[in-house]
């Protein structure tokens, strides 16, 4: 490719500001129980299986991102929530480095799509181990595809079984491990494609559930309730208008470069990324979390696909992106990512409500927003409910259903008292944000609303607080609210 500098410097900074826009989205609910998940298991050394930080009951469970939990914990004691984001973007550079280095032949237009395709990816990299998943998804395909092992086999299993342990114990999408490979070996016939199938699979193997964790990937991203209640899981909304032009964009970037390579008798010379195209395409169909391998291999198509073209990107072109990527780094060096929890952007934690509850003993039996939970394990309190779907859906506990209960009031047969969940739990305490339905409930069945911010309020029956408790015309004002 020419002009190697300016694209170097282009990709680099690129890079570097879309890393700080997703510094915005870093802290989730998800992303602090993962650090006390880990802390757990250095003081125990082992790995639970149970729904430890719980209060509902003891579930099983398959933490099969300890590796990651680990990780995040020992970052976070040494760096704070910097040091978290530090290793989001180790996943975050290894994605989009090796994306760029592979799409390096595009004459600079490759460059200009990685404009949109990164600010939409961009916020999947959140501090989650998905996001280091990501990376070794790119990893493992720019080891696969330019053949970085070589003629010597030992190498080949070397690799592949460090490549299945790590991500095996990172993220359950280490079903991609063998199955690239073994794609590459369908077309291609060469050896070391099925040595790294094997040994790719034999070192995923390496985990505390052994062959276990292949079914319960599958269980997790099929169950019906793990889907219509985790966002995530949900097949994408194209009344989304920038969703849909980004997917009508790169379908048309990825067929455009299938039908060139076909046209000129190449296809079966990159029979494999025609098959991922597809394939990722219509896992997007069914869950949006796969958006970013489809984005990947679609860009990476058309690349492929332009690369031999004959003709050379005018100077002006490489100097109008290095322009803008400059730019673009100025504009949002600003973004850095929250180094506490009262920064956060993307959820609102309820930082005073935390204090109050602590304050006044408010800890046990406590039940929150769904997305908090993982706020009150961080701080020490058992939640009802957490970010951890799959343990409480996969064990058949219920208490997802019934947390919908409370929430909402209704179940698959019409109406449901909220009061019948706190019964059947004893709950204690009620952590909300502002307004919401159970509130009204709760009022009318003894209960106080005993502190309240812009952000959250808490309800309990207990009396004789230390302060801040709301007196009875608010209470009336509020169910007024409410009611209306």
């Amino acid at each position: 490719m020419e002009n190697k500098t300016q694209y170097t410097l282009a990709s680099f900074f690129m890079i570097l500001a879309m890393y700080f826009i997703s510094g915005h989205d870093q802290l989730e609910g998800d992303t602090l129980w993962h650090i006390r998940v880990g802390e757990w298991i250095l003081q125990n050394h082992s790995v639970p299986k149970t729904g430890i930080f719980s209060w509902t009951g003891d579930y099983a469970w398959h933490a099969h991102e300890w590796l990651w939990e680990v990780f995040a914990y020992l970052m976070y004691h040494v760096l704070g929530f910097n040091g978290v984001f530090l290793l989001t973007g180790v996943g975050f550079f290894m994605f989009f480095g090796i994306l760029f280095y592979l799409i390096r032949g595009s004459h600079w237009y490759g460059l200009f799509l990685m404009f949109p395709l990164m600010f939409i990816s961009s916020f999947y990299f959140v501090a989650r181990p998905h996001s280091l998943a990501f990376g070794l998804f790119a990893l493992w395909v720019l080891m696969i595809d330019k053949n970085f092992f070589k003629r010597h086999y030992g190498w080949v299993a070397f690799f592949s079984v460090l490549i299945g342990f790590f991500w095996v114990n990172i993220h359950a999408s280490v079903v991609l491990a063998p199955f690239i490979p073994t794609l590459y070996f369908v077309f291609k016939k060469d050896k070391r494609y099925i040595i790294a199938t094997i040994f790719s699979f034999l070192g995923s193997l390496i985990n505390p559930w052994f062959i276990g964790v292949y079914p319960y990937a599958f269980m997790a991203s099929r169950n019906k309730e793990i889907i219509n209640e985790i966002s995530e899981w949900l097949s994408p909304d194209f009344h989304n208008t920038f969703l849909l032009i980004i997917v009508v964009l790169f379908l048309t970037v990825g067929l455009g470069g299938m039908i060139k390579l076909i046209k000129f008798n190449q296809h079966k010379r990159y029979a494999p990324q025609i098959v991922m195209y597809f394939i990722f395409f219509v896992m997007f169909l069914t869950s949006i979390r796969y958006l970013p391998y489809f984005l990947f291999i679609a860009i990476w198509l058309f690349a492929i696909a332009i690369k031999d073209l004959p003709f050379k990107t005018p100077k002006t072109i490489s100097y109008i992106a290095l322009a803008l990527s400059i730019l673009f780094f100025i504009v949002n060096i600003r973004e850095l990512p929250p180094s506490d929890i009262a920064r956060s952007q993307k959820e609102a934690f309820p930082v005073q409500a935390m204090a109050y509850l602590k304050e006044n003993n408010l800890t046990e039996r406590v039940i929150s927003e769904y997305y908090w939970g993982g706020y009150l394990i961080f701080e020490g309190i058992p939640a009802f409910i957490d970010g951890r779907a799959d343990m409480y859906v996969l064990s058949k506990s219920g208490v997802m259903k019934d947390f919908n209960r409370f929430m909402i009031a209704v179940d698959e047969n019409g109406f449901y008292d909220p009061m019948r969940i706190v019964e059947k739990y004893g709950i204690e305490t009620a952590l909300l944000k502002k307004n919401r339905l159970p509130a009204h409930f709760l009022s009318q069945n003894g209960w106080t609303m005993v502190y309240s911010d812009d952000i959250a309020e808490i309800w309990t029956k207990k009396t004789n607080l230390n302060g801040g408790q709301t007196d009875e015309s608010t209470r009336c004002l509020y169910c007024c609210t409410v009611l209306r």
